[in-house]
């Protein structure tokens, strides 16, 4: 089943992700974890705009706009005080995966997805250490809120109804690692930058 094969195919690559992010790590302030948000929105920001085109969403009635977290970031990085000019100039991943087909764009947005059940950690952890809030600069990890398992396996029946064949489950496959190491690529160029997040007038793209 396509589940068992994304789920077990990509475990090394996850794993290696969240090791990398490190992510209860960057709770320790709220400039360390501004910075995490940052280096997220640049990300999110044009991976979604590209995975949400099309109209293989609207044939599958799913209504993608509900599933985009860069708003959510950009909320959460106004709340805890960047200014719009200032969220605009953060710099953006350009080394990103390109969709081949509907199957290979949902392989992609496994990862996105996947991350919202640890998010819910994440978000508990923020509130007790930052004392942060969905409502204030805890958005993105709280995305779905108390909805996060229904969404989650409505997103799991989605990928059934679309590998349809054995070509549509390895372009899911393909995605999914494809997401998994432009992410891991993006994360540690962020990080090794001089003050982890560029400022404006450097290149903002890989």
């Amino acid at each position: 089943m396509i589940l068992n094969r994304l789920k077990h195919e990509t475990a090394a690559e996850h794993g290696a992700v969240e090791a990398q992010l490190d992510l209860l790590g960057r709770l320790g302030s709220l400039d360390d974890y501004r910075q995490l948000l940052a280096c997220l929105w640049g990300f999110y920001a044009p991976f979604e705009q590209l995975l949400g085109a099309g109209p293989d969403w609207a044939r599958f009635d799913v209504d993608i706009a509900q599933r985009l977290k860069a708003p959510a970031l950009a909320r959460d990085l106004q709340a805890l005080g960047l200014a719009p000019a200032a969220l605009a100039a953060l710099p953006r991943c350009r080394a990103l995966p390109t969709p081949t087909s509907f199957a290979h764009r949902l392989g992609c947005m496994y990862v996105l997805e996947g991350a919202t059940l640890g998010g819910q950690l994440i978000a508990r952890e923020a509130r007790t250490r930052l004392g942060l809030s969905p409502e204030h600069g805890c958005a993105f990890f709280a995305s779905y809120g108390d909805q996060v398992g229904p969404m989650w396996r409505a997103f799991r029946a989605l990928l059934l109804r679309a590998a349809v064949d054995a070509a549509a489950e390895a372009d899911m496959v393909r995605g999914a690692h494809a997401t998994f190491a432009a992410f891991g690529q993006w994360v540690g160029a962020y990080e090794h930058d001089e003050q982890y997040a560029r400022p404006a007038d450097r290149p903002d793209q890989l």
